[in-house]
């Protein structure tokens, strides 16, 4: 019997995960997943977790520098960075060891560069009309004549002679010759 792979409910979700290396847990007895996660987590290895178990996901929290994802509203969201993750990034600033001497060349450099003197102001555009090739046509309006303007006018009227048949024309020249 022939086994068609691609009816399997889960085939998409195989070939994803086969595109990802795997990772060992380093743990001798089975724990569940939520547990194993978390000691990696906290391992300082850096991993992206996504998960819907809230419990974890408030544990998860508390590791510092530890992204969260989530879905929603079909669109993988990235979690805020937590408490934990802020207290440890201004820990690490404050033993960079900026002293003050530093701080007060760094404002002096920015005030000097960033002076009101070299601030180009940025002419505004003006506005402008619609498209002339997008815009349809006025139409004309008939002017209204009165009716002083139609008793001035004249008509011009020709006076056109009879047109006559040219057999018709040489029997009466036959005629008033007599013949």
């Amino acid at each position: 019997m022939f086994l068609n792979y691609s009816d399997l409910p889960l085939y998409g979700a195989k070939i994803v995960i086969n595109g990802f290396k795997l990772q060992d847990c380093r743990h001798k007895k089975p724990v569940s997943p939520s547990i194993c996660l978390l000691r990696m987590a906290k391992r300082r290895e850096k991993f992206f977790i996504a998960t819907q178990e809230k419990a974890l996901t408030e544990k998860l929290r508390n590791v510092p520098g530890t992204p969260l994802l989530y879905i929603a509203f079909n669109a993988i969201m990235l979690e805020a960075p937590s408490e934990a993750s802020r207290n440890i990034e201004k820990y690490r600033l404050k033993d960079l060891g900026i002293t003050e001497q530093e701080k007060n060349t760094i404002k002096l450099l920015k005030s000097g560069t960033f002076s009101e003197e070299t601030i180009e102001v940025k002419k505004r555009k003006k506005k402008k009309g619609p498209n002339p090739l997008s815009c349809k046509k006025k139409k004309v309006k008939p002017n209204i004549i009165s009716q002083e303007h139609i008793k001035k006018k004249r008509k011009c009227t020709r006076k056109h002679k009879a047109k006559t048949n040219p057999t018709v024309l040489q029997q009466s020249a036959f005629k008033a010759n007599g013949n």
